[in-house]
């Protein structure tokens, strides 16, 4: 259901107006006054607002105008319900942004078809935005998942070293190659057996004795 703000500051027209749009199927919010018409679009964001000119504080042309100047509202259409049916009044009146104008006393048959007309344009409008943001995420996503190759196959260069102590941070190392395994020394095989070295034999030596007293020879 379409939400619409009637602004109007007569009290009796008010009133026979929103009971009209309500029996035609609109949800309606009532302001009878610039300003207040001006917080409700802000607060509420209705679908559409037929603006009255003839307000207090603050009047139609000027309400509008705040309305079209804030991004926030800027595209909600606003059709111009008056008795100020000049040219000049019209002219004013497009000229502070409303998209149509429709003068009092109201033709309802006129009114209704231009309220459904730009009910259907603000509603393809925001489709249409929505489509625009959701294709720009999806753009976005897919840079971003999807990064290209390093051009000419640069390989990745080999981290370095820590800089020893004492030299600039800047200054380049080299990689140190890990350490090589050391081999614990083996046990040397037991040598077979070998063949037992030459013992010299010791020979006796034999004296000849000329002894001849048989008692000494026998004792030497």
């Amino acid at each position: 259901m379409a939400r619409l703000l009637l602004v109007e500051d007569e009290q009796v027209n008010r009133e026979l107006f929103r009971r009209r749009l309500e029996r035609k199927g609109y949800a309606v919010l009532t302001a009878d006054s610039g300003l207040a018409a001006v917080a409700l679009v802000q607060s509420d964001k209705p679908d559409l607002v037929l603006m009255d000119l003839g307000l207090p504080d603050i009047d139609g042309w000027e309400a509008i105008k705040r309305v079209k100047a804030d991004p926030a509202t800027a595209a909600i259409p606003v059709i111009v319900l008056s008795a100020h049916a000049t040219s000049d009044a019209k002219e004013k009146a497009f000229a502070a942004g409303c998209q149509d104008f429709e003068t009092k006393p109201v033709n309802w048959d006129v009114l209704f078809r231009k309220i459904d007309e730009w009910l259907a344009k603000a509603k393809a409008e925001a489709a249409r935005k929505a489509e625009e943001e959701a294709a720009r995420i999806r753009a976005q996503t897919e840079a971003t998942a999807v990064l290209p190759a390093p051009r000419g196959g640069t390989r990745p260069r080999p981290a370095l070293a820590p800089a020893p102590m004492g030299a600039p941070a800047d200054a380049p190392t080299e990689t140190l190659a890990p350490p090589k395994p050391v081999t614990p020394p083996t046990a040397p095989a037991p040598d077979k057996e070998k063949p037992e070295k030459d013992v010299c034999a010791v020979q006796p030596k034999r004296i000849l004795v000329v002894e001849d007293n048989d008692a000494n020879r026998v004792m030497l």
